[in-house]
């Protein structure tokens, strides 16, 4: 079967008491962690009271899928438009993908790159107004 690279980052940002940002990864349902996949690290060890990224290479096949979680915190609770979840399936029939985002990772860095397609996204922000628009729905079916 072809394998297919793919990079991704993995890793946190925290900015004084107020700002937190996360990138949780999982392949094919398991967590990536800089203990279990091959990667260089981005940032250096004197840094990692600010900031700890790693750029994790995974070696996948078509149809895996990589599923990318962000946290992002302020110091005026959960950031929902930069808290979300993505899912990418590897397709060796796609061209090579570079997603970048401002809010998260390493800046140097995309946070996935490699032969993936997006199948799924959604925000905190796009849950809650789903929710609200299901109980206005829920009016009409009175």
């Amino acid at each position: 079967m072809e394998e297919i690279k793919v990079i991704v980052q993995i890793g946190r940002t925290q900015k004084g008491f107020g700002h937190l940002a996360i990138l949780f990864v999982k392949f094919n349902g398991k967590q990536v962690s800089w203990e279990n996949t091959e990667g260089e690290w981005a940032t250096s060890y004197a840094e990692k009271d600010r900031q700890l990224w790693f750029v994790a290479e995974l070696r996948c096949s078509p149809k895996d899928l990589i599923e990318i979680q962000s946290f992002v915190k302020t110091n005026r609770g959960v950031d929902e438009k930069n808290t979300w979840k993505r899912v990418y399936e590897v397709d060796s029939d796609v061209e090579v993908e570079e997603i970048n985002d401002r809010a998260l990772g390493h800046k140097s860095f995309p946070i996935i790159k490699g032969k993936v397609k997006e199948v799924m996204s959604a925000s905190k922000h796009d849950k809650r107004m789903d929710e609200v628009l299901s109980l206005f729905d829920s009016i009409e079916s009175f």
